[in-house]
């Protein structure tokens, strides 16, 4: 198998990393406003935020994002779309971007912790679909134009 072919198929497999991440128990922390973890009874995920506003708005989208960028991900590699990879990328770039939101948007009261592994497979998955992008339009390039006179 060549690079690009396993590529192809690492992208979903990436996107669908960062999204069991997003979805597991705990990938939330919360801590007051004296920085003391919330009881252990209580996890959160991306979809179950512990607060609501700016936040818990971000953490929410950026889950969506993230489904949305994975089953483009699976019909670019399935249908052999070359042309998706570049919306695959700005999809990862605006879920890692709003994975990051947290840290910037928090508040004197409560400090809102999402897994920093989620940002970082959201942005290698960002890199990848342009590599992928890239490439596609190097071959592009090199088709031959027919016989020359």
């Amino acid at each position: 198998m060549n690079k690009q072919k396993i590529m192809k198929w690492a992208l979903p497999a990436l996107l669908m990393s960062a999204m069991t991440f997003e979805l597991m128990p705990g990938s939330v922390g919360y801590f007051g406003k004296d920085m003391v973890s919330i009881p252990e009874g209580t996890t959160h995920n991306f979809f179950t935020p512990p607060v609501q506003g700016t936040v818990g708005s971000c953490l929410i989208l950026c889950g969506v994002v993230t489904f949305v960028a994975m089953v483009i991900a699976i019909a670019a590699a399935c249908m052999k779309k070359k042309g998706l990879y570049r919306t695959i990328g700005w999809c990862s770039l605006g879920a890692g971007a709003l994975a990051a939101a947290p840290y910037i948007t928090n508040t004197a009261d409560a400090f809102v912790q999402p897994n920093v592994i989620v940002f970082i497979l959201l942005l290698a998955c960002w890199l990848m679909a342009m590599s992928l992008d890239k490439k596609k339009d190097e071959q592009e390039g090199e088709k031959p134009k027919g016989r020359r006179l």
